[in-house]
């Protein structure tokens, strides 16, 4: 039986747990609803099926199935055209993409990301906290990586969080951001510092690393094979425990903290972690090989997500739908799609005439629209064949190390590293006088796409620009206004955002997000 066909028939069943343990039912819980859930966990094959049960709720739409991997979250960072029309045929596209947190379709989908993330953090909660007590139900060496997966779940959802409510780290770290919760219990906390929120989630992941040291992917591999191709020692493993680039592995926890260190602004501790995983004796080379063409390009079969260098994705049931309501071609108009410029990608991947000519394997997976002034991303759409890739969505890749590394130590060796794997040359071979801060931008615009991590590079590269925030607060006016002064150029944005929303913790801090688009698109530089 293939990965999918089991994924499939657990579906059910780990629907069961999310709905004993379900957010509006935290403060009411009946005897019998309490006997059920304390039944989920009397054996192994239950808080199995506890564990898949939040790996599937994140693959929901509100979260990773689309809000927070290539729907909301890239809307933000400006990844799809934005024409006319749009404010009637596609209002969530339009306002989002225009920052107007006013507007109730806005308000709606950040409620609906921030109520589904924390309802996802009391699973988890409890879910720790249930297996915690179990005696005798698992072996012991079993259970460290169950709660690991859960701890470092637990980080993971926190730190999208506090990046995507909270502040940009370097400007304001005390900055009330977002509550962190550790129990089971729904009940309001008061948001905390955004500096004291990182060193929870740091605590978690490193207690995640120290339970997951028994992770058989440091041993096996992430032993995605069929059953027949499996070695003597993977077929001795439990299926549940293969799989592993489909769960929040030790490597992933790993990688994991580096994200958290670099928002934390924690770049030398990031670069010595970043590069620790990068030697081939940590492991991550050997088991996360980079794609080849053959894999990528394979006809039916195509690995558009590079899938052998993820360390961490999950399931989304909600895939291939949709991509057919927002990305297929066959959406006659434009302003309903999500689509991105034809012009804006000829400049990312560094081509003058078109993106069919470029030699990135990135770039295969974008087609022409109707109108060859725009582009489709392929990404994501079904292959013909089913294939251990169907509804994966990445949430951390192997690349990502290269980056930091090359953003800590100033060095496009590391880019370099990349795009020869992508099919092209190095930096200095095809441009001269290159930026380093350019060139990470286009990587992530190029790798990343759909996977939502853009939008926070965006939010860290706010720390190489040079502006003056003024805050002028009115008796006379209903708006709070921002004056973002950018030095190079010498041009002002005014800012005017409803004053009710400030302090919200359903608003994004994002005051001058939108100044940094700006010059990336317009000038690809901010230094």
């Amino acid at each position: 039986m293939n990965y999918i066909d089991k994924i499939k028939r657990i579906i059910q069943a780990g629907l069961l747990f999310i709905i004993l343990s379900g957010c509006s039912d935290w403060l009411r819980v009946d005897p019998i609803d309490q006997i059920l859930e304390d039944q989920i966990f009397d054996s192994e094959f239950n808080v199995q099926t506890a564990l898949n049960g939040i790996y599937l709720k994140m693959g929901e739409n509100s979260l990773y199935g689309r809000e927070l991997s290539n729907r909301t979250i890239e809307l933000l960072a400006q990844q799809y055209f934005n024409g006319e029309g749009a404010s009637d045929d596609y209002p969530l596209k339009f306002y989002v993409s225009n920052y107007t947190y006013s507007e109730d379709v806005v308000k709606n989908i950040f409620s609906v990301i921030w109520t589904g993330s924390y309802s996802t953090i009391l699973n988890i909660n409890n879910f720790i906290e249930k297996l915690d007590r179990t005696q005798g139900v698992v072996l012991q060496n079993r259970k460290a990586i169950l709660l690991g997966e859960a701890y470092a779940l637990r980080a993971y959802m926190h730190l999208d969080m506090l990046r995507l409510f909270g502040p940009v780290y370097a400007t304001d770290s005390t900055a009330f951001s977002i509550p962190y919760y550790t129990e089971p219990k729904a009940v309001l906390r008061d948001r905390e510092p955004a500096s004291d929120i990182l060193n929870k989630i740091i605590e978690d992941i490193d207690k995640a690393l120290e339970l997951l040291k028994g992770d058989p992917v440091i041993t096996e591999g992430v032993m995605t094979a069929i059953e027949d191709d499996l070695s003597v020692s993977q077929r001795e493993i439990d299926p549940f425990y293969r799989n592993r680039n489909r769960r929040i592995n030790y490597y992933a926890a790993a990688v994991l903290k580096v994200r958290a260190l670099m928002y934390g602004d924690r770049k030398e501790e990031a670069k010595v972690l970043a590069k620790s995983l990068l030697e081939e004796s940590s492991g991550i080379p050997d088991k996360f090989p980079w794609a080849s063409s053959e894999q990528v390009f394979n006809q039916n079969r195509e690995d558009y997500v590079f899938s052998s260098e993820v360390l961490f994705g999950i399931y989304s049931a909600n895939m291939y739908s949709n991509w057919t309501n927002d990305f297929s071609p066959g959406i006659t108009r434009i302003s309903r799609l999500l689509a991105s410029a034809t012009s804006n990608l000829m400049r990312i991947f560094d081509v003058t005439t078109s993106v069919d000519l470029s030699t990135d394997m990135r770039a295969r997976h974008w087609k022409i629209y109707q109108d060859a002034a725009y582009m489709v991303n392929y990404k994501f759409s079904r292959s013909y064949y089913e294939t251990n890739v169907w509804y994966f969505q990445p949430l951390i890749r192997k690349s990502e190390l290269y980056y930091v590394l090359a953003e800590c130590e100033s060095n496009f060796a590391y880019i370099d590293e990349v795009r020869i794997h992508r099919g092209l040359k190095t930096v200095a071979e095809v441009k001269l006088n290159a930026v380093l801060d350019t060139e990470i931008q286009n990587e992530y615009m190029r790798e990343f796409f759909g996977e939502g991590q853009l939008f926070y590079f965006c939010q860290n590269i706010l720390l190489k620009i040079e502006f003056i925030l003024i805050k002028i607060n009115t008796i006379h006016s209903p708006h709070i206004i921002y004056l973002a002064q950018y030095k190079k150029s010498g041009s002002n944005i005014i800012f005017y955002l409803d004053s009710k929303l400030i302090g919200d913790p359903f608003y994004p801090r994002l005051i001058i997000l939108y100044l940094v688009i700006e010059l990336i698109s317009s000038t690809g530089e901010t230094d």
